[in-house]
C-alpha cells in the first residue's frame, strides 16, 4: 500500500508545482502586456503632440490635431479612472496625462478650445473626472511649466507654445 500513497503524494506535489509555474507564467505575460501597452501609449502620445505642433500654421488643421489629442486624453483618462492599467504602466501614463493637461492649460487661449470641444455635460466625462481628481497636481505642474518656460525661452515647450500662439494669431487675422 505504500506505493499508491507515494504516487498520490507525488501527484499532489506535481500539481502544486504546476500551479506555481502557471501562476508565474501568467504574471510574466501580464508584465509583458503592461510593457506593450506602455510602449503603445508613448508612441501615440508623441504622434499626437507632433501632429499638434506640426499643424500650427493652419487653424483648421490645428483644431483637428487638438481634438484628436483631447480624444486620446479622454480614452486614457477613462482607463486611469477605472484602474485598467497594470501597476507598472499606470504611474507612467498618469504622469504623462497630467503633464499634457498642465501644458495645455498653460498655453494662451487653449483653455477656450477645450471648453469649445466639450459640447455638453456628456462630452469628455472621463477627462473632466480625471481633471477634478487630479486638479492640485495639474495646477502645480502648470505653474512649474510656466516657470520653466520663463527661465528658458529656447525650451521645446516654448516652441510648442509659440506654435499654438501662431495658430491663434492666424485665426484672429
Amino acid at each position: 500500500m505504500a506505493s499508491p500513497d507515494w504516487a498520490t503524494a507525488a501527484t499532489g506535489v506535481a500539481a502544486v508545482v504546476g500551479l506555481f509555474f502557471t501562476g508565474y507564467q501568467i504574471w510574466r505575460t501580464g508584465r509583458a502586456t503592461d510593457l506593450r501597452a506602455l510602449q503603445e501609449f508613448g508612441r501615440e502620445a508623441r504622434e499626437r503632440e507632433h501632429a499638434l505642433v506640426g499643424a500650427s500654421t493652419e487653424l483648421a488643421a490645428w483644431k483637428i490635431a487638438f481634438n484628436d489629442l483631447l480624444n486620446f486624453l479622454e480614452i486614457h483618462a477613462a482607463a486611469l479612472n477605472r484602474n485598467l492599467f497594470g501597476y507598472g504602466s499606470r504611474t507612467v501614463v498618469w504622469d504623462k496625462v497630467v503633464d499634457l493637461i498642465a501644458m495645455l492649460n498653460a498655453e494662451t487661449g487653449v483653455h477656450r478650445h477645450i471648453e469649445e470641444a466639450m459640447l455638453s455635460e456628456a462630452t469628455f466625462t472621463e477627462f473632466r473626472k480625471f481633471i477634478k481628481l487630479n486638479a492640485k497636481e495639474i495646477e502645480h505642474r502648470r505653474v512649474g511649466y510656466l516657470d520653466a518656460k520663463k527661465q528658458n525661452s529656447d525650451a521645446p515647450a516654448d516652441a510648442e507654445g509659440a506654435a499654438i500662439d501662431r495658430a491663434h494669431s492666424k485665426r484672429d487675422a
